[in-house]
């Protein structure tokens, strides 16, 4: 019966393991660092988002149009259906909302 052979790790091989593995953690720290920046970043945007609508002044259906857009990922449609309007309304109604946020938008920004 033989016994188990073991191999033997040489100062080399064990420094180039170190080295993979110290590389794939660098990496690895990069990555949460960008998902971190990254996601920070849309907190932000939200935040100010959420300042602009505040200021924005909508009208009661620009705001249920605001808000179902922001539900339904814009969905005209889908949104026409919920609030017994026409297509067309929504609209109209989400172009006078957007306009009052770009609105908004641009004289913070001065």
């Amino acid at each position: 019966m033989r016994g188990k052979v073991v191999k033997r790790r040489t100062y080399t091989e064990k420094a180039k393991l170190a080295e993979g593995q110290a590389e794939l953690a660098t990496e690895s720290t990069e990555n949460d660092l960008e998902e971190f920046e990254r996601k920070e970043t849309l907190q932000q945007e939200l935040n100010a988002l959420k300042g602009w609508v505040e200021k924005a002044g909508f009208s009661e259906d620009e705001a249920r149009v605001y808000e179902l857009d922001m539900q339904t990922d814009h969905n005209t449609k889908l949104i026409a259906q919920k609030l017994g309007k026409a297509s067309s309304t929504v609209r109209q109604h989400r172009k006078r909302y957007r306009d009052k946020l770009r609105k908004v938008r641009d004289d913070a920004a001065l």
